[in-house]
């Protein structure tokens, strides 16, 4: 979902007469969370908050990106910056959330002998949001309705945070067997 607001971002970016290189450089930035994922699962496995491994930071990075979503969603005016920052803050959220789930489903799925059906379930939940994400970024762009396009990608954190809080289960781990401290 990250991606939705992506088409928009662009087209407004040309509207508002940006160059080239402030349009790369924006969405570098936006990509840095991305291209650091294996650093969720290390901070995850090795530093466990409050007690739980994926839990805890399944609740803290999808409020991030859910807060980040609607605070730009809910605004009408943000320069350059305040959208690099939010947009990224929301890429953070969804990409730690994409680690802590693929973790999730390899532990859960490995006790049950079920993670090849799991993964079966993800990529077709992949790619079907990707095709959504392509026509829906496509309407909001041709509307240049910027606002909805990150209210809409905000829900999806949403329903993860919400998920998570019914539904994922974790056992208390003890911060002397990660051979760190606990945070």
């Amino acid at each position: 979902m990250s991606a939705l607001p992506i088409q928009v971002i662009a087209i407004s970016f040309k509207d508002h007469g940006l160059e080239a290189d402030d349009v790369a450089t924006f969405f570098l930035l936006a990509s840095i969370p991305w291209f650091i994922k294996p650093l969720y699962g290390l901070i995850s496995d090795f530093l466990p908050l409050f007690g739980q491994r994926r839990k805890s930071y399944l609740l803290l990075t999808s409020a991030l990106a859910c807060m980040a979503g609607l605070t730009a969603g809910f605004s009408s005016h943000y320069t350059y910056w305040e959208l690099a920052i939010l947009y990224t803050a929301m890429g953070l959220g969804l990409a730690y959330n994409d680690v802590l789930t693929d973790a999730l489903m390899v532990e859960n799925g490995k006790s049950r002998g079920l993670t090849g059906a799991f993964q079966s379930v993800q990529w077709t939940a992949v790619t079907a949001a990707s095709i959504i994400v392509g026509l829906l970024g496509g309407y909001f762009a041709e509307y240049r309705n910027l606002q909805a396009a990150f209210a809409v990608a905000a829900i999806f954190p949403f329903i993860v945070l919400l998920m998570t809080v019914f539904f994922v289960r974790e056992k208390h781990v003890d911060p002397k067997n990660t051979g760190f401290m606990e945070i």
